[in-house]
């Protein structure tokens, strides 16, 4: 029975999302990367603007505190933080990051 219930554990912990740590994630990115190593780390973009610096990565990650989640009174109780990470990239190296939080 316990064999059970760990083998399912590993089953449902092994379906579940992939969750962004964006602020450690962050650290791991250095100038002079190249664009490859980004995508590796990171993934894809979720917002792209090109600049005459070069072209702007985003990466935004989301945090919400349990309760925000209650009927009726969870938009108005607690505040929800956006997380975001901008990587400048230049002649497919990272010239900048900048990692910055915004409170709603």
């Amino acid at each position: 029975l316990f064999f059970l219930i760990g083998i399912a554990a590993l089953t449902l912990c092994s379906c579940a999302p992939h969750k962004k740590f964006l602020a450690a994630e962050a650290t791991m990115i250095h100038k002079g990367d190249r664009q490859s190593a980004v995508v590796e780390l990171l993934g894809q973009p979720e917002a792209v603007r090109r600049t005459d610096r070069g072209i702007e990565w985003y990466y935004y990650e989301k945090h919400q505190p349990f309760y925000r989640k209650i009927p009726l009174i969870g938009h108005y109780v607690g505040k929800e933080r956006v997380d975001a990470l901008m990587v400048l990239l230049k002649e497919g190296r990272v010239a900048d990051i900048v990692y910055y939080v915004a409170k709603k």
